[in-house]
């Protein structure tokens, strides 16, 4: 290969990421800070006498959101707190068009973080012959569905976010002896990843 064109290539995969990465770090902190830090942080303006310095904005705003959401979990905490939020929740079910997007919301964020953590479980699924699948178990019965013996494993897509959702058979799915955060860089960058090195509890 030509030595320059070569060294162009390596350069652009060296700072292709790097600057991707600043990139998307830098416009998540624009998005925030005009659709959140702002805001909150002109709430300080009746105890500070006017609005704050240009650079106190964003660590001022993003200490209150904290602060703000903390606050929500402790309340969330007590007897009272969990009332009412049980009742914002039964009214955002409620509501025409907003209740599958909040549904979905709720349900994917409490998979990821909640207490259960659906996608903490890799597995194989044999698809055809020889071929296999990485996916995730997200329930381990589907017994309420009529389908006994079969488990709902989601199967997520390479170089982006989506995935589709298979229900196999129990005999079909392999663990992995690998964690999550291990297996899901490898499939969504297509297998190309040097994480999740391990090798399956067969």
């Amino acid at each position: 290969m030509f030595k320059p064109l070569r060294w162009l290539i390596q350069g652009f995969l060296i700072t292709a990421p790097v600057l991707l990465t600043v990139y998307l770090v830098w416009a998540l902190y624009v998005y925030f800070n005009e659709a959140l830090f702002k805001p909150i942080a002109a709430l300080l303006e009746p105890l500070t006498g006017g609005p704050l310095p240009h650079w106190l904005v964003a660590p001022v705003g993003l200490v209150l959101t904290l602060a703000i959401i903390m606050a929500i979990g402790l309340l969330a905490g007590n007897f009272l707190g969990r009332q009412l939020f049980n009742l914002v929740d039964k009214v955002m079910e409620r509501l025409p068009g907003v209740k599958l997007l909040y549904g979905a919301i709720k349900d994917v964020l409490g998979a990821l973080m909640g207490q259960d953590k659906r996608f903490s479980k890799p597995v194989l699924v044999r698809i055809n012959g020889d071929i296999e699948v990485i996916g995730f178990v997200t329930r381990d019965s589907l017994e309420e569905l009529g389908l006994e013996g079969r488990v709902a494993v989601y199967l997520p897509q390479s170089f982006n976010f989506a995935g589709n959702l298979v229900l196999v058979a129990k005999d079909k799915v392999t663990p992995l002896a690998l964690s999550a955060s291990e297996v899901l860089p490898l499939v969504v960058a297509g297998g190309v990843s040097k994480q999740g090195n391990g090798h399956s509890s067969r």
